[in-house]
């Protein structure tokens, strides 16, 4: 680069002096590989309708497993996302142990979310009375489902929704198991859909919400058209 030559024909001047010192210290950085990321964090997904449009978000915080409420409500206000909420219906998944805790419901009172719980929960009758009081007031609540074992325990007045993994839904849950839970009245919610042909096929099965990890990828169909659901 000519402009570069130049420059470093000209005598060293402080700022000259400080950037470099700067560029020495990105690049210890860089060498030393990357610092490891502050928890609790979070991720936010979009979930899809069959037309691919963007219908609500799914609020992820890491790692759950060893975060207690206090925490998780840390988590959520710092990251911001009660005008997220209040935009596409929000989508966040804990353990059941949470919802006996007033002070943990109370602080989220407002917020127009869905709660997800484990289908451990159904095994928990204090978890499911509370989910019960819960849909009186219009709270929406799905069930992790992981078994097929579990769809006929799931109870109606405890549940507004359903939520499984994609992989399930193609070797398990078939159309009738599929169309039984809608029209149950259950939203159906699918995860981890990781390719455009595991999603065309649960659009052609009804499903109401999918993840849309697979957008991270460039449909091939679409060639050089913009692809707006990526967008």
């Amino acid at each position: 680069n000519p402009s570069l030559q130049f420059r470093s024909k000209l005598p060293l001047s402080l700022k000259t002096l400080e950037i470099r010192t700067f560029c020495c210290i990105d690049l210890e950085c860089i060498l030393a590989g990357p610092a490891p990321m502050p928890v609790p964090y979070f991720f936010l997904r979009p979930l899809l309708a069959p037309d691919r449009s963007w219908v609500a978000l799914e609020w992820w915080p890491e790692p759950l497993e060893e975060m207690d409420s206090t925490a998780l409500l840390q988590c959520y206000a710092d990251s911001a996302a009660s005008p997220l909420a209040h935009a596409l219906p929000l989508v966040v998944p804990i353990p059941g142990a949470f919802l006996p805790e007033d002070d943990f419901l109370k602080a989220l009172k407002s917020e127009p979310i869905t709660f997800v719980l484990p289908e451990s929960c159904l095994d928990n009758g204090q978890v499911i009375e509370r989910c019960k009081a819960l849909r009186v007031h219009a709270r929406p609540l799905a069930l992790q489902i992981e078994t097929m074992s579990v769809l006929s325990r799931i109870p109606p007045a405890a549940f507004s929704a359903v939520r499984f993994n994609a992989a399930l839904a193609g070797h398990a849950l078939y159309a009738a198991e599929l169309n039984q839970l809608g029209g149950a009245g259950f939203r159906r919610i699918a995860t981890n859909v990781n390719s455009y042909e595991q999603f065309e096929w649960l659009s052609k099965k009804n499903v109401e919400w999918s993840n849309g990890h697979f957008l991270t990828t460039p449909n091939p169909q679409f060639g050089k058209e913009p692809d707006l659901a990526r967008l």
